[in-house]
């Protein structure tokens, strides 16, 4: 069936991927990098995201667009090299991005530096909510890693999130803590993830994905969406 032919064909497109643009992916990514994105000038340093690369950041800042930002707290978890903090602080945004990966952290702060935004912006280094003090954002952008293995190294950090969907499981444990009524969650994943596992764990803390966004690139289809709280 046609449907059928569909899917075969993606497969082998993403087995070429992996084994042709990947290889060379992760040696370009060997190197720091200059990159630039809606007029901001960044330097994403090895082993960091490189967003790039992969449609996820700038998938949530069109998302972002949607929304009057202009003032509001944001919080960014998981901020890479910075992209979404830098554009959102452009933007009028009070930001506050965090990450496990204190390369990442660095990365964010550098940027954020390099953009002239540091009375908009702050990074600090946490475990998911961990080292936060206890306050309510307006905005909280997610890009989280989803692949189910133990990540080994800090960079791997950025790709899996546990065998058991660790990583999901505490962040729908605490995230209530640090929401009022009029809070927008938006988090980015993609069809190449166990969404069913994911939608369950979030649906037994209280939380519904509704699609936002759904865009396919090539051989992948990517989400964002917003978490709303299930009266």
């Amino acid at each position: 069936s046609r449907v059928l032919g569909l899917i075969m064909l993606r497969s082998v497109q993403k087995k070429i991927i992996h084994y042709t643009w990947r290889p060379l992916l992760l040696r370009y990514l060997k190197h720091d990098r200059p990159y630039s994105f809606d007029g901001l000038h960044l330097i994403v340093k090895k082993s960091v995201f490189h967003p790039g690369f992969f449609f996820s950041t700038r998938l949530l800042i069109e998302a972002l667009q949607r929304f009057d930002i202009h003032h509001k707290l944001l919080l960014e978890l998981g901020s890479g090299s910075g992209l979404i903090s830098c554009w959102a602080a452009r933007e009028g945004a009070k930001v506050l991005a965090i990450d496990i990966n204190a390369s990442a952290v660095e990365n964010t702060q550098l940027n954020i530096e390099m953009n002239s935004l540091q009375s908009a912006a702050s990074a600090v280094v946490s475990d998911l909510f961990e080292n936060m003090s206890s306050q309510f954002f307006d905005v909280i952008v997610v890009n989280p890693p989803y692949y189910p293995k133990n990540p080994k190294t800090a960079a791997e950090q950025a790709w899996y999130c546990g065998e058991g969907f660790e990583y999901f499981q505490r962040f729908f444990q605490q995230l209530s803590a640090f929401l009022h009524a009029e809070t927008n969650v938006l988090m980015s994943l993609s069809e190449d993830c166990d969404l069913k596992a994911i939608q369950t764990i979030g649906e037994e803390h209280g939380f519904r994905f509704e699609t936002l966004i759904s865009k396919r690139t090539g051989w992948e289809e990517h989400f964002i969406f917003q978490l709303k709280k299930i009266p």
